[in-house]
């Protein structure tokens, strides 16, 4: 994830690198691996809370870039990066 510069280092201080990185999945159904299963959810939905929250001013920084912008403007950026990002998926 270089596009969110120091994603990695949150990854290691809360402890979710391998979910990400290591694509350590979800641990198997049977008693003896519940408390195995509540961690890693929690791990998870932290990491999910993260990246959203990363991915999220990564995207402000993109289309403000530093400016204070109006609503209309902000739209009118947000809108052109998904034209342009969409049209170099195609």
């Amino acid at each position: 994830m270089e596009f969110i510069r120091g994603f990695p280092g949150v990854a290691e201080r809360f402890g979710f690198t391998e979910i990400i990185y290591g694509g350590r999945a979800r641990p198997g159904a049977g008693d003896e691996l519940a408390e195995a299963r509540a961690e890693w959810d929690r791990l998870n939905r932290l990491a999910l809370e993260k990246l959203r929250f990363y991915v999220l001013m990564r995207v402000d920084q993109i289309v403000t870039d530093g400016e204070d912008l109006t609503a209309r403007e902000y739209y009118q950026r947000l809108h052109r990066l998904f034209l342009r990002i969409g049209g170099e998926n195609v």
